[in-house]
């Protein structure tokens, strides 16, 4: 594989407008998708972001990127190319940029044992859990009994932004990816063809009553909650549930996962998943209770003490 590898901070513009194309085909054969969301702005110029790119006679063969917020690697290699050293190459062109993770997306055997020649050690899982909608959600007045009392379901409007932002950062504050969001990138989000208002749950304090005891909230009708959900076709997803820490453990996580489900339901909806740090077992038994079942484990490695350039092998 002797195609030059080359470096930018943007994709050539052929490539953005193909890239989610190309990105279908590898998850088609691999049977899981090789780069996040973030990634995927990224690769098509809505964020910023480092690449090297191969290609040869018109045809992307490989692509690494980096995202300069986390400083974490995501690599992507056609399946049509592969065991012909791309893979390495591509990594060793990264690890000069001093990287801090590596992404594998579903773990797959092929990136354990990349990881392995880079000397790379797992430090964080992601669970992709899944379940069906066979069983009919909560009713409208089975959600509405779950909210604590003094509190409201709302739909989302742009005057929201600021407050959800707020709350997000607050929720996800130990998060490297979702905490870091701004405005700006809620924004690009929201762009998204997929995204509708309507798909943003949230739960605020009532203006007339506190049952805290306490100075959260209070009357003012604070945002204590929200449920980001998605749906394409008959596939929802819980994009994203986040809870101001002050309010953690009123139950407001489980009465918006039901509102949620519900919703999507709705929208048509006939399978749900999500995405849960392994590591983060309260809320994993939450969507266990749910009936959500574990079907892929996406990876995050590091460096070992003990790496060198000089690990890697063939790939």
């Amino acid at each position: 594989m002797d195609a030059p590898i080359t470096s930018g901070t943007t994709l050539p513009s052929p490539w953005r407008e193909q890239i989610e194309d190309w990105l279908e085909a590898v998850t088609r054969a691999d049977g899981v998708r090789p780069v996040n969301d973030l990634g995927l702005r990224m690769l098509r110029g809505d964020r910023e972001g480092r690449f090297w790119w191969v290609e040869r006679s018109g045809a992307l063969l490989g692509v690494a990127l980096l995202d300069p917020a986390d400083r974490s690697v995501q690599v992507v290699v056609d399946p049509t190319v592969r065991r012909q050293g791309l893979g390495r190459r591509l990594a060793e062109q990264v690890l000069a940029a001093d990287p801090a993770t590596w992404w594998s997306f579903g773990t797959l055997p092929g990136a354990q044992a990349l990881a392995a020649r880079l000397g790379l050690e797992p430090v964080r899982q992601l669970l992709k859990m899944r379940r069906d909608l066979s069983r009919a959600p909560l009713s409208a007045d089975e959600i509405s009994s779950l909210l604590p009392t003094g509190t409201s379901l709302t739909g989302f409007t742009d005057p929201d932004l600021d407050d959800l932002v707020r709350v997000n950062a607050a929720a996800f504050a130990d998060h490297p990816e979702q905490g870091a969001m701004t405005a700006d990138d809620f924004r690009v989000a929201m762009a998204e063809d997929w995204f509708s208002a309507d798909d943003l749950l949230l739960v605020r304090q009532d203006d007339t009553g506190d049952d805290t005891g306490g100075d959260a909230g209070g009357d003012t009708g604070d945002l204590l909650a929200f449920h980001w959900t998605k749906t394409v076709g008959d596939d929802g997803e819980v994009y994203v549930i986040g809870v101001a820490p002050e309010h953690d453990g009123r139950g407001l996580g489980r009465a918006l996962l039901a509102a949620g489900l519900a919703h999507m339901a709705r929208r048509g909806a006939r399978s749900i998943h999500l995405f849960v740090e392994a590591a983060n077992t309260r809320v994993v038994t939450m969507y266990e209770s749910a009936s959500f079942e574990v079907e892929l484990r996406d990876t995050s490695w590091a460096a070992s003490p003990t790496a060198s350039s000089e690990d890697l092998d063939e790939h």
